[in-house]
């Protein structure tokens, strides 16, 4: 019920012609007292995991310089997240025990450990391995390092602080977007909307990538929050709707990756919020019920995707407790959640394992001859 909360007291407001001007969001409370970075130690804390190659023998045969390299591209698997990221956030922190071990003075191993770190949940080491980068020669100028201690501090609510390591990083780097977005959240959550909006437009023009597809939705949803805390609901309807365009347009090239579809459902919700705001301070504007419960139609069929892939994660959890004899039943739920979000093809490898240890179960062999045959697939539903 969370998720229509803002709906209901909005249009509750309007029915009882009460309602009044409404923001995005409530401003944060800004919190000016230096945070408390935790000394860096000599080695982040962290879990190995296996790498799954033998890396031992990689690393004996590199130069310092290809450790550092090989850990930033491991670091960077690792911040993309998917099914590699913690193997590869593993391998980064044997690279950095090998680093300090070759190069005691390494300069690179500090953001490297504070990177770590922040993905590892420790937000107060990662600020203090990444401070002490940026004392560096090497880091002093790493845009970079700057934007990510900026987040650091944002989450942090140390807003002031947060907005001028954004500023750096701007300074560094004009052309980059995402230096943008930060200030203009920052500024958003410094009750300066229209500062916010500024820098918010900025991150829109400068994200151009060849396929427009590919424009980052965050960007037009920082805008659409800056603009309506500005009041201005017409313009942040247009740059809401652009943030669904673009994440619907993503989410339907893998409907199968979760997280996309968890960004739509944040910005159709931000949409719905939008609508109904322009029906608090434009009662007048009658069409706007039939565009808000289009949005709701919406954002429940998101929703309800996103249960099932939320089912499908409890389904896998209790095959993989149950295996090797995990019950029929069992893996045709699974098999049937699989086709539900897209997935057929694995649909079809839980079903052929099923049937090589359990053939003569008839249900899982119609379903799979459903799925193998040419032309759309009519699976029953879950």
């Amino acid at each position: 019920m969370k998720r229509f909360s803002t709906v209901i007291v909005l249009i509750g407001a309007l029915l009882a012609g009460t309602a009044t001007a409404q923001e995005a969001d409530p401003t944060a409370t800004v919190r000016e007292a230096e945070p408390t970075a935790t000394a860096p130690s000599t080695e982040p804390v962290a879990e190995e995991s296996p790498s799954g190659d033998d890396l031992a023998a990689q690393i004996a045969d590199m130069s310092p310089e290809e450790l550092v390299a090989r850990a930033y591209d491991e670091i960077k698997i690792a911040e993309a997240g998917g099914e590699e990221a913690q193997e590869a956030l593993g391998r980064t922190m044997r690279l950095i025990t090998a680093i300090r071990s070759r190069d005691s003075q390494n300069d690179d191993v500090e953001f490297l450990s504070g990177r770590a770190n922040l993905l590892m949940g420790r937000p107060r080491e990662a600020i203090g391995y990444v401070s002490r980068y940026l004392s560096t020669s090497t880091g002093e100028n790493d845009w970079e390092a700057y934007q990510i201690l900026a987040d650091l501090y944002y989450q942090a609510q140390y807003f002031t602080m947060a907005r001028d390591k954004f500023q750096r990083a701007v300074d560094l780097n004009p052309r980059e977007p995402k230096c943008f977005a930060g200030l203009a959240k920052t500024e958003l959550a410094l009750a300066r909307p229209h500062k916010a909006a500024e820098y918010a437009r900025r991150a829109v023009e400068l994200d151009s990538p060849l396929d427009a597809a590919g424009q980052d939705p965050e960007y037009h949803a920082e805008l659409a929050r800056a603009l309506l805390q500005a009041r201005d609901v017409d313009e942040a309807s247009r740059a809401a709707e652009k943030a669904v365009e673009l994440a619907r347009e993503q989410s339907r090239r893998d409907p199968t990756d979760r997280p996309l579809l968890q960004e739509l459902d944040g910005y159709n919700q931000l949409l719905e919020n939008v609508v109904a705001t322009t029906l608090v301070n434009f009662p007048e504007r009658t069409e706007e019920f039939a565009r808000l419960v289009r949005v709701q139609k919406e954002q429940a069929e998101i929703s309800y995707l996103l249960s099932l892939h939320n089912v499908l994660e409890a389904a896998d959890i209790g095959v993989e407790r149950t295996a090797p004899d995990t019950p029929a039943e069992l893996v045709m739920e699974q098999a049937l959640l699989l086709v539900a979000v897209g997935r057929s093809d694995d649909a079809v490898a839980v079903l052929e394992e099923l049937l090589e240890r359990l053939p003569d179960q008839s249900d899982a062999q119609r379903l799979l001859n459903q799925l193998k045959t040419p032309g759309p697939t009519a699976a029953a539903s879950p």
